[in-house]
């Protein structure tokens, strides 16, 4: 065997060697492993136990470190510190090496002896490492100290704030990731930055040096070779192998732990292949740090050749527009057993059956095996650092906001060192919901990350976001009870992106409003696909405007695996919704955040019966492929559900057949034309696309025929008193031939002849409001008088009602003990009126006649009542209070005319209530 053969040969091995090395995000060979059984005790801080001599004292239990779901048994929120403790073996030559201790993760920092001495200590929960002072460590049996601090025993400020980030809080003491000592001789190769150059089909490795003495002559090498995953064996066929040329270095040791002189080293690669969420090959670097032909530290570590940053207001990665679709991950891999050992089915599998590329790890990045998976499947994570406010003002002093700011550098630099080549990990995500400390994390902080690691772009800090992007949360899309508020809004943010990327990370979340809110009854399936229909419509909204990244919260709740793990520990529910999606949602996001789809820009959903309409069509193709797609316009009376391949399907009312091809890239608007039934009644309009790979992706949509409003018979007979009009009740009293009159007119008002309207209460006139006296008669004599929707009322004399006017509806359900006295009234009708934001009703009656008043229409609950029969002041007759938003929506020739809000005014002004 030739000599270039023989290194080739060595070199291969070396590299499968790495397959089973610890770890992918940089392993040694000179590395000790301190997993395993180690020793704690509970204390205060007092008991000197980092000497050896002071531990006899004490209950030491054992425990394994790191834990997997088993806690410091003993420990709760009042414990101020836990002493850990176990001993590990040195040869001569290790003892007498430059040591470098390293752990990933520790809750609440640390503080670190070896034999006695302090070797280092740090206050945030990320990964760390510091140079161990020489003359510490010793040959043969060694002892190692961790004062891992509880909540009670972490520094706070005058505030009682923690004066380290912590994503949502101090929470128990706890171990959670690898504790080890590398070894190295002199010089130790701190970070190494593997920063692909697609272009020059290169990668430049940047190498960090430290150590204690100044050394001129330093030399870096490095090797590159394929990665191959150790399921395929290491009986493969060595791949090419990409050798760097020699590049000079020097150590000058620096005091400060973010600092440190970078060198590069770049390696030519010709023929490599790019990293994207399609197609993930991965490489294995190996970088050796030398003098005098002598190896001082070497390492390894695994990469992908990608690039992403912003252009022209789009997220690029290898050249191409990328649009991130996919939600939130909240530390799951530290909730026990939810998706340990699962980690494909929960990242990659039902991910992509919900047609998600990519998660933000809301409030911490992600560990080592989740990072892995993903790296190797091609999911992408936006690494969020545990720099979280919601909002808050913490309260910091100038002293302590040194403190803070000091721990949030040392904290990110800790994370980004570990994850950085992870091809994955696509961006940093500097905070979450900060709004005191903007000018800090605008700049310092942002120029900070960003000058450690250039190789991917920021996302959020403060309140007008990073210099490449615009991020939104509108958490209460489901709580706020509007469900078009949400596309009403939309535009606002738009037009503040600028020339920046534009993400949306919150929005879903779940505030617990009742089940009721939408679904009418107390339900939770009902719920849920009420709450699928709105997402979904808010999501897709989002798409047709080319939102960068839309993130929907929280995903925990939306997987089979999430669920199976409920279904594990309180032993009942069910992991499985139908088709096999685990609930509404899922099947929801499967089509709204779908690559290829056909949304239907369709909100309005009443039309007249037998109305031809024109709806604008979107096709959107987020892929990098062109598309050829069958679009089948569907009509149903069944509510498909998200399910792409339901029943109703096979029966439609009808259908509308399109083909359309779509680029890559590209959304486009054209308008499709369908006709509701001659039959009144409620339903479906569906886009269900076709041609694309995978079940078919939906766009559907509520709609109602309604017939045409009709005066009733008996109101034509009447005439209408009408108080507070304008022009929209002029209008629609005229176009039911109704006569009307002005109560000033009026010598006497007999309930035979006359119902008083009180049409807007704010425009009431002084001279009508004189009449309170004749209207109390008129009422208690079996008159009627129907008051219509007013932000306030400001008649006592009249009636006692407040009305707490600051919230909207869209969706208002009839009380079932009335429901007789609304016969004629399909109660779909009372769910979303043409035009956004789609209010049915607002404000809720209140105040002391409400005592005795029977509520007819509620809406989120059955307390909020927003029609309602109520005692007039004298006591001896009833008003009727409607909260329904009539007055913009019954004018046949207005921009908003809703047939099915006409139907109900005019069942409002004939029934008896």
């Amino acid at each position: 065997m030739t000599q270039s053969r023989i290194s080739c040969a060595l070199t291969f091995a070396f590299l499968c060697a790495g397959l089973f090395a610890r770890e992918s995000e940089g392993t040694r060979e000179n590395s000790l492993l301190l997993n395993g059984s180690w020793e704690y005790v509970l204390g205060d801080g007092t008991e000197n136990h980092e000497a050896a001599s002071n531990q006899e004292a004490g209950d030491w239990k054992r425990i394994e470190l790191p834990q997997t779901g088993l806690p410091f048994k003993d420990a709760n929120h009042d414990t101020k510190i836990i002493w850990v403790r176990r001993t590990f073996q040195l040869k001569p030559e290790q003892a007498g090496s430059l040591a470098v201790l390293r752990w990933n993760r520790i809750a609440n920092g640390a503080e670190a002896f070896i034999n006695g001495r302090k070797v280092g200590e740090n206050e945030p929960t990320g990964p760390y490492q510091v140079l161990v002072e020489p003359g510490v460590l010793q040959s043969g049996e060694n002892q190692i100290v961790l004062i891992i601090r509880g909540a009670a025993g972490v520094r706070r400020s005058q505030s009682g704030n923690p004066m380290f980030p912590c994503g949502f809080g101090v929470g128990p003491p706890e171990v959670t990731d690898d504790i080890w000592i590398d070894f190295a001789e002199d010089a130790y190769m701190k970070w190494v930055l593997a920063i692909p150059d697609l272009k020059n089909e290169s990668v430049k490795i940047r190498v960090t040096p430290v150590g204690f003495k100044k050394l001129d002559d330093l030399h870096i090498t490095a090797q590159v070779a394929h990665w191959i995953p150790a399921t395929e064996g290491v009986d493969i066929k060595p791949g090419r192998i990409w050798t760097s040329n020699d590049v000079k270095a020097r150590l000058r040791p620096d005091p400060d732990p973010l600092g440190g002189e970078h060198f590069t080293v770049e390696v030519q690669m010709p023929g490599f292949q790019k990293w994207d969420f399609e197609r993930q090959p991965l490489y294995k670097a190996r970088v050796k740090l030398s003098k005098d032909g002598k190896t001082l530290d070497e390492t390894t570590f695994r990469f992908g050749m990608r690039e992403i940053g912003v252009k022209d207001g789009n997220y690029i990665l290898n050249g191409k527009n990328l649009w991130l679709r996919g939600s939130n991950l909240v530390f799951e891999w530290n909730w026990g057993d939810t998706i340990t050992g699962k980690e494909i089915d929960y990242l990659v599998t039902e991910a992509r059956e919900m047609s998600m590329n990519s998660f933000r790890t809301h409030t911490q990045p992600p560990n080592r095996k989740c990072s892995d998976v993903c790296d190797e499947y091609g999911t992408m994570i936006l690494a969020e650092f545990p720099v979280l406010y919601n909002y808050q003002d913490y309260k910091f002093t100038p002293a302590e906001y040194a403190i803070w700011h000091r721990n949030v550098l040392t904290d990110s630099a800790g994370w980004m060192a570990r994850l950085w080549n992870h091809p994955s990990a696509i961006m940093w995500v500097l905070s979450n919901e900060s709004q005191g400390d903007n000018k800090w994390e605008e700049t310092v902080f942002q120029d900070f990350v960003n000058g450690l690691d250039p190789t991917r772009p920021t996302m959020r800090t403060g309140t007008t976001g990073t210099k490449e992007n615009l991020d939104v949360h509108t958490c209460g899309n489901i709580t706020d009870t509007i469900e078009g508020e949400f596309l009403a809004n939309m535009s606002h943010w738009v037009k503040e992106m600028g020339n920046r990327t534009l993400t949306n990370s919150e929005y879903m979340n779940y505030f617990g409003h009742p089940n009721t809110q939408w679904a009418g009854i107390d339900d939770q399936i009902a719920n849920d696909i009420a709450v699928a229909q709105i997402g979904a419509e808010h999501t897709e909204a989002m798409r047709r405007a080319r939102i960068d990244a839309i993130l929907p919260y929280m995903y925990a709740g939306w997987t089979r695996t999430r669920l199976a793990a409920r279904v594990r520990q309180r032993g009942t529910g069910s992991a499985v919704w139908k088709s096999q999606y685990a609930s509404p949602l899922s099947a929801a996001w499967h089509s709204s955040l779908s690559p290829v789809l056909a949304s239907l820009d369709l909100f309005d959903p009443d039309y007249l019966t037998g109305q031809e309409v024109s709806t604008d069509l979107y096709l959107i193709n987020d892929s990098w492929h062109d598309a050829s797609v069958h679009i089948d316009l569907l009509l149903t009376k069944e509510n498909p559900e998200w399910i792409p391949e339901a029943e109703c399907f096979e029966r439609p009312v009808a259908r509308w057949s399109h083909d359309f091809k779509i680029n890559a890239d590209s959304v486009e608007k054209t308008s499709v034309q369908w006709q509701l039934p001659k039959e009144q009644g409620n339903y479906w309009l569906t886009a269900r696309l076709t041609g694309v790979e995978g079940r078919p992706v939906l766009s559907q949509r509520f709609v109602r025929a309604v017939d045409a409003p009709k005066p009733p018979e008996g109101l034509l007979d009447k005439t209408f008193v009408i108080l507070g009009s304008d022009e929209n009740s002029d209008m629609f009293f005229k176009s039911m031939c109704f006569k009307t009159a002005a109560i000033n007119d009026l010598e006497k008002l007999d309930p035979k002849t006359y119902i008083v309207v009180a049409w807007n209460a704010e425009k009431l006139t002084p001279a009508e409001k004189t009449d309170s006296k004749r209207l109390c008669e008129f009422a208690e004599n079996g008159g009627k008088v129907v008051v219509l929707a007013a932000p306030s009322w400001n008649w006592p004399e009249l009636c006692d009602v407040k009305i707490e006017g600051n919230q909207r509806f869209s969706r208002v359900f009839i009380n079932p003990d009335f429901s007789g006295k609304l016969v004629g009234i399909d109660p779909n009708w009372l769910i979303r009126w043409n035009g956004l934001p789609g209010t049915v009703a607002y404000g809720k009656l209140k105040g002391k006649a409400m005592e005795d008043a029977k509520i007819l229409l509620w809406a989120k609950e059955q307390t909020t009542a927003v029609m309602a029969s109520v005692p007039i002041t004298s006591g001896k007759g009833r008003i009727v209070f409607s909260q329904l938003d009539f007055q913009d929506r019954v004018n046949v020739s207005g921009e908003n005319y809703d047939p099915a809000a006409a139907k109900v005014l005019l069942h409002l002004l004939e029934g008896e209530l």
